[in-house]
């Protein structure tokens, strides 16, 4: 795994790499969680732009879940989160692309 600090540097790690999943934190700094989701959507080619992203947020308005939705997120998890529903989707998102 690696780390990106902010969603510019998420980017950058998902052009260079090969990843089977991104766990997504909607708030960052430079560029949130939904900028960097919707530009990995529409400006990355595929298969990059296919990568499964999961959003882990402490923000639990349904609102933010929409536009969390709308920018291309796949699952989200609120925090604090269960291990096993963390886990399940992962798992999920994986094996549908093995």
């Amino acid at each position: 795994y690696e780390v990106a600090f902010n969603g510019k540097e998420a980017v950058e790690l998902i052009e260079k790499n090969e990843y089977d999943v991104v766990l997504m934190d909607l708030q960052m700094p430079i560029m949130d969680g939904f900028e960097a989701t919707k530009y990995v959507r529409e400006k990355l080619d595929k298969p990059k732009n296919k990568i499964p992203i999961i959003a882990l947020t402490a923000d639990v308005m349904l609102s933010e879940k929409t536009r969390a939705f709308e920018a291309g997120i796949d699952d989200y998890i609120t925090k604090p989160f269960d291990a096993n529903k963390l886990f399940g989707s992962i798992s999920k998102f994986i094996l549908s692309n093995s």
